[in-house]
Formats: C-alpha cells, structure tokens, sequence
C-alpha cells in the first residue's frame, strides 16, 4: 500500500523534480527487507538500506538523511499516518524560500492516553527548552540541504532530530494536518521507546532538568532551616517532647534520599550521553544496501 500510494504522489511531481526513495530497514528480524528488494525492483530510483541491528527511530531517520543527496528531503514513515498527500504543500513552501516545512498535529487517531501524554510532553519540553520547539510537532517534514548537511556533521549518538532540525533557525513553516490512524500492523514504539525519545528530547534540548536538583537543594535547605528553628523552639520553651516527631525525621530523611538518588539517576543520565557522545562507537551500521535493484555488502 505505500508504495502505491507513494507512486500516486510521485507520479504527479515528476515531471518537475527529480527524486529518489530512500528507504531504511532498522534491523527487521522478519521479512521486510525481502518486501523492500521486491519494491526496488518496481522503481531504480528506490534505494534501501538495512541496518546490522535496530538502531532506532531517530537514528533511522538521520541514516535516511545523510544518505538524501537532493536539494530537499522529507521523512515519511511507512505507515502512512502522516499524509503524503502534504508534500505538494511542503514542495510549494520551500520554493517560496522556506529552509523547514513542518507537520503540525492538529489532532491524532490513537489511544485516547497515549494522546494526551504526547500533548503533555511537547508543552513541557517547549516551555523548558533552550530552543523555540513548536508544539505537537513530529518528524513529518521538509528540510533544505543546508539543514541536511547540518544534521550530516551533528553526529549525535542519541538524536532527538526535531530539536536538532529547529535548533538551527533558518525560515520555518507549519502546515496543520489530522494524524491518522495505522493501516496496517500495529506500532512497534512501545511505551519504553516513547520514554527513551521524551528522556533525550529533554536531554538534548535542555540543562533545566540539572538546575531542578539546585531549586530541589534550596528548597530543602529553607525547610530544614525552618525545622531547626522549630526544634530549637520547641524545646526551650514550649517543652512539647520534640523527640515525639522522631516519625515524622525518618519520613523526611526518607524522602531527601529518595530525591537524591532520582537526580544522581538524572545526572546519570546527562554523564551517559557524554560517555556515548565521545565514544568511537558508529551511530549506524549498515549491513547490506539495495541500489538500481542490486544488493550490495558493506564492507
């Protein structure tokens, strides 16, 4: 069904641009590179590459970028959520000088949670942002090659693309569309996967996660301070018995360790990015690749 549908698009602008499909395999462990060769071999302009294992999304996306060598590229996942029908509009807005032309969700067919948990995640990651990040924004979206090469040298081991994409400004246009709901299968972004991308959208985006741990600190120095005082009191001229809120020091003490170790997880988190960012380690690999019909090895 995609590539029918990708022929009826593709059919239609032709005769104007010239372009290439480039499709990505994130380690499929069924027999979706099989179905990718048989598609190549309907069109020589598809190309396919299929990773060593799965790298992830992002990742795949990114592959799919560096690989782009138009003047523009768009994403599109294989599911035909997002509309191809949207790469008219996005085609006519960067000849009119737009560097980024972006999908914007207006509403989505999927689980009613899931939905409002993805709405809760773009408005705190826009409102804790070092970038201007627009909301409701996915991966749907037309970049000029400048944005292109720009991605091909941010060699991030743990990308969160679109923050990258907006980091760079350039003009930006927003075309609002409904999201829906999968044709066919069902979507393989477990919840975990939906974690991990929210965990390096803000990673990525944002140090306000770090100040969290000193706003926490002083917090809890007012309220210890407050608590000194209070005992002090209490004991010289109240004479209450203070050693009777024994309960209530364990629970606090309880508590201060508690948050200590979710932001030692939390600067865990920024230290492995570090670690992963100044390895040697590939972002990719590509274990064997289809152009003009062949398949082909990497070395």
């Amino acid at each position: 069904f995609y590539f029918s549908k990708m022929s009826e698009i593709i059919n239609k602008i032709s005769d104007k641009y010239d372009y290439e499909i480039i499709l990505i395999d994130d380690g499929s462990e069924d027999s979706s590179f099989k179905i990718l060769q048989n598609i190549s071999k309907l069109n020589p302009k598809i190309k396919v590459y299929s990773f060593s294992r799965n790298f992830g999304h992002q990742k795949a996306i990114w592959t799919g970028y560096v690989k782009a060598k138009g003047n523009c590229a768009i994403a599109l996942d294989c599911d035909l959520q997002d509309p191809p029908e949207l790469l008219f509009e996005m085609l006519n807005y960067w000849e009119k000088g737009y560097k980024i032309v972006y999908g914007i969700r207006k509403d989505r067919k999927e689980n009613f949670i899931i939905k409002n948990l993805r709405k809760i995640f773009y408005r705190i990651l826009s409102s804790i942002s070092n970038l201007k990040i627009p909301n409701d924004v996915g991966d749907f979206m037309l970049i000029d090659k400048h944005i292109i090469k720009l991605i091909s040298n941010t060699k991030l081991h743990n990308p969160y693309l679109r923050g990258s994409i907006f980091s760079f400004g350039f003009k930006q246009k927003g075309i609002e569309y409904i999201r829906n709901s999968r044709i066919n299968g069902t979507s393989k972004y477990t919840i975990s996967k939906l974690l991990q991308l929210a965990t390096n959208g803000f990673i990525n985006t944002s140090v306000f996660p770090l100040r969290i741990a000193t706003f926490i600190g002083i917090a809890l120095g007012i309220i210890s301070f407050l608590f000194s005082i209070y005992i002090v009191i209490d004991k010289l001229f109240l004479n209450s018995h203070a050693a009777r809120g024994i309960t209530l020091i364990i629970i606090l003490i309880l508590w201060i360790m508690t948050i200590n170790c979710l932001l030692f997880g939390l600067i865990g988190e920024y230290i492995g990015k570090i670690y992963s960012q100044i390895s040697n380690d590939k972002i990719t690999i590509i274990e064997k690749k289809i152009e003009n019909g062949e398949i082909k090895y990497e070395d």
